[in-house]
């Protein structure tokens, strides 16, 4: 198994990893011939990667969460962000309280899984990217939640927040959100009202805690005072609202947007190292970043020995993976005078 920009994919490959709608429909199953006519639709579906099989005989790896669980969870807030922004009430309840059911469900199997590592090319698309994020970013600020030994209920609170964090972002217009060039000053200036926006609407209609709302209102407030829609600093902000930022950000850098291209996991990783002091606080980071693998199992590099590599598994040091040259496997932990100089995605 390899990972494969979409542009490299040809006729007659075969899917390592059954491809999924958001709505949870089997786009394209594992172990499927791939025909012109199922790139074009995975093409214009917006995906960027796909998993492919190969000589190496790399096994896929699933994902922290199942599948089918992340699927109804962003089923959900796409339901919910919907019924909160028309303000009914009667629906936002009932649907927040299903929320929270699945939210509960995601805290049972992240803190029941030992090895809660991010170590896959999550295969998002753009269709529904808001709501795909605000799962994603849930997931993430779990994890760093439970590594704080945060208790269930505590953990609950953060992922309501974490899941419900850009709902304001749905009285903004696309026009603006998804604007490939450069913002301007007014159209940048409503992208920064959306925090409040959203403390306000979920405040009128959800019965979500102050902790929870914190979330929605802070997370885009930094360190060092120059983020929105407050400017607080340090201590004012709140832990979850931080968990959160990190989450956002890594989780956005990662993704292909209108305006730029994803950066890799080693990339985006680096950016957020580079922000500690000012932006994020570098405890947090540490903590964030023990869950994600630099270089995930199946993406391709480029070795100081000039050689290509797959890597095929991740050792305790994250930075140093196991990887594939042909048919020989690499253990970079023990090879310490060969070192990753690219990554080939």
């Amino acid at each position: 198994m390899k990972l494969v920009k979409i542009e490299e994919v040809v006729c007659g490959d075969i899917i390592a990893k059954t491809i999924n709608s958001n709505g949870g429909i089997a786009l394209i199953r594992v172990g499927t011939a791939l025909t012109d006519k199922m790139i074009d639709l995975i093409k214009s579906r917006g995906f960027s990667y796909l998993y492919i099989e190969d000589e190496s005989k790399i096994e896929v790896i699933e994902d922290v969460v199942k599948q089918e669980l992340r699927l109804e969870a962003i089923g959900d807030i796409q339901k919910l962000t919907v019924a909160i922004i028309a303000a009914k009430i009667a629906i936002s309840r009932d649907l927040y309280s299903h929320l929270i059911d699945i939210v509960n469900l995601l805290v049972k199997d992240l803190s029941a899984n030992t090895i809660t590592i991010v170590n896959l090319i999550d295969l998002k698309n753009h269709d529904d990217y808001s709501f795909v994020h605000s799962v994603n970013v849930t997931i993430l600020s779990l994890m760093v939640g439970i590594s704080l030994g945060y208790p269930a209920k505590t953990l609950r609170e953060l992922g309501m927040g974490a899941i419900l964090h850009d709902v304001g972002k749905k009285e903004i217009s696309m026009d603006i959100l998804g604007k490939p060039g450069q913002l301007t000053k007014e159209e940048f200036d409503l992208i920064k009202q959306h925090p409040q926006i959203g403390y306000d609407k979920v405040k009128d209609v959800l019965e979500l805690g102050a902790v929870g709302r914190s979330v929605i209102l802070q997370h885009h407030e930094k360190l060092d005072g120059t983020g929105y829609p407050a400017g607080k600093k340090k201590d004012s902000i709140h832990e979850f609202a931080q968990i959160a930022a990190i989450a956002d950000v890594y989780d956005a850098l990662t993704s292909d947007r209108p305006y730029r291209k994803r950066y890799t996991p080693s990339h985006a990783l680096e950016y957020l190292y580079g922000a500690c002091g000012s932006h994020f606080d570098l405890r947090l980071v540490k903590m964030f970043s023990d869950h994600i693998a630099p270089y995930p199992v199946g993406c391709r590099i480029k070795l100081s020995s000039g050689e290509d590599a797959i890597v095929s598994d991740i050792s305790a040091n994250r930075y140093r993976p196991i990887v594939r040259v042909g048919c020989n496997q690499i253990d970079l932990c023990k090879q310490l005078n060969t070192t990753i100089v690219d990554i080939l995605m």
